[in-house]
């Protein structure tokens, strides 16, 4: 569940965006504002840290700024983030860090039971450093019992995955054993205490021996007889797979995306449901990532030009992507549209050229 999830998190990941388009040193600038972020890996230390909030119910990004004191807040600005300060973006698993301090006295205020530092393994880190992303958040109660992490999918994954694992090998014990043949004989002597039962075993050694479908079975006609009982195994598939379903619905994840698998039955198709998938990995995406993902853009502008430029930005790019065939009959049909209204004198051919050349999806 976690490789899978923080994968698909990643894995288109992040464009840069301007307001000035035609502006070169604002290219220049994303040019290394891109580069900056393959050498800080922030695109790993984000799936390493949507693994974390799988595994533990939280994910922790630590900011080291060369010089900085790890306990003072984190203020942007050119003064506090000197240039070529920013030395590394880690991801901290949770096991390492625990609250030192938060406010419990005031439900009003903005601070209530959320901590204002850390301890990372006995340093005190303030909280604005160490950024801390929860996506299945608990009731303030029980924050301190989970050590003010969420509820982690290993804990929510878990009776689902012990069920899938009773049920497949229940179902691999039922295949191998669906068929059992008995055997109908005289049994008087034994259940008396009057025999050791030699005889009898004796005769289920024969049985056994003989047994085979190229062999023959000599049975007494007067005494003896043979029944086999079957267990029927119609339905065991569906038992099987519904039961694998219920671990992707605990996941909310398409059986295809987590186990590579297509859905069976009548009119399956996995289209919608991974329409749906993606739309909610974007969701998660600007609900709990956005905030330190601009934290760092910020940041990295700090370290590389002193300043913070307000017009470049960050957008997640989405996972649901059109095929070529798709793109070109949308091209096709702005295309058509655009000739209607130039030649209805509502726009000038040099409008529709300038929108065309700023598209980087006009082909």
């Amino acid at each position: 569940f976690a490789s899978t999830l923080s994968t698909e998190l990643t894995r288109e990941w992040i464009e840069f965006t301007s307001k000035q388009d035609d502006d070169t040193d604002t290219a220049d600038k994303i040019k290394a504002i891109e580069d900056e972020f393959k050498r800080l890996n922030v695109r790993g230390v984000f799936q390493r840290a949507a693994e974390g909030d799988c595994y533990f119910g939280r994910a922790q990004i630590f900011l080291e700024i060369d010089g900085a004191d790890r306990g003072t807040p984190l203020i942007l600005d050119p003064r506090t983030v000197k240039k070529g300060t920013l030395s590394r973006v880690v991801s901290v698993e949770a096991i390492w860090t625990t609250p030192s301090g938060y406010n419990a006295l005031d439900p009003a205020a903005a601070d209530f039971y959320k901590p204002s530092k850390w301890y990372m393994l006995g340093q005190e880190v303030h909280a604005s450093r160490l950024m801390t992303v929860v996506t299945r958040p608990l009731p303030d109660i029980l924050k301190p019992a989970f050590n003010f992490a969420g509820m982690s999918l290993s804990q929510l994954a878990e009776p689902y995955v012990d069920n899938w694992l009773r049920t497949r090998q229940s179902v691999a014990d039922l295949i191998n054993n669906f068929s059992t043949t008995a055997l109908a004989t005289s049994m008087d002597q034994i259940l008396q205490g009057e025999d050791d039962g030699a005889d009898l075993l004796d005769r289920a050694d024969l049985f056994t021996a003989t047994r085979s479908n190229k062999g023959l079975m000599l049975l007494d006609k007067e005494r003896e007889e043979l029944v086999q009982v079957n267990t029927p195994l119609s339905g065991l598939h569906e038992l099987q797979a519904q039961s694998q379903e219920h671990m992707c619905s605990v996941s909310r994840m398409p059986a295809i995306v987590l186990t590579g698998i297509s859905p069976s039955g009548l009119n399956a198709s996995s289209d919608g449901e991974i329409r749906i998938f993606y739309d909610w990995i974007a969701a998660q995406q600007e609900a709990f990532w956005r905030e330190p993902l601009e934290v760092i853009l910020k940041t990295v502008q700090l370290s590389l030009f002193g300043e913070i430029d307000p017009d470049i930005g960050v957008a997640f790019v989405p996972l649901f992507q059109m095929t070529p065939k798709e793109e070109s009959e949308i091209r096709l049909s702005d295309s058509q549209a655009d000739c209607a209204y130039v030649a209805a004198g509502i726009i000038d051919p040099s409008e529709v050229r300038d929108r065309w050349a700023k598209d980087p999806n006009s082909g």
